[in-house]
């Protein structure tokens, strides 16, 4: 089976989800099966996709975990800030280069957010 954005988008939506919710989201993109002709493009693709979930009135919420969390074999020579490259897979991966998202403070935990929710949540 061949998965296209609209056809991720429609069973997204049967599960549950849609327009105006705020959601915590961490996936394995890479074992959904969509991809789209280069990896920016599929990210790219994925960031859209949970934007129309969404809509302009809901909030996605991703980890955005970094080199400094204790699973990812703790880095002590690593330094935090907002603009670090995250290391929760992929979907932070492409939250990071192409959704807008804010970021929280958090050195090891930190999450991205986009939406309304997204200062209030990350505080």
């Amino acid at each position: 089976m061949r998965y296209s954005k609209e056809s991720i988008l429609a069973d997204i939506e049967k599960l549950g989800v849609g327009s105006s919710d705020v959601i915590f989201i961490s996936a394995d993109l890479l074992k959904v099966g969509y991809f789209n002709r280069t990896t920016e493009q599929t990210y790219q693709d994925w960031v859209e996709i949970f934007h129309d979930l969404v809509g302009n009135t809901g909030t996605l919420v991703i980890p955005a975990y970094t080199p400094t969390f204790s699973r990812f074999h703790k880095r002590q020579d690593m330094v935090f800030n907002i603009h670090s490259q995250p290391t929760a897979g992929a979907l932070s991966l492409a939250i990071h280069r192409f959704g807008k998202a804010a970021r929280s403070l958090h050195p090891t935990n930190s999450c991205f957010a986009i939406g309304p929710m997204a200062q209030y949540i990350l505080r």
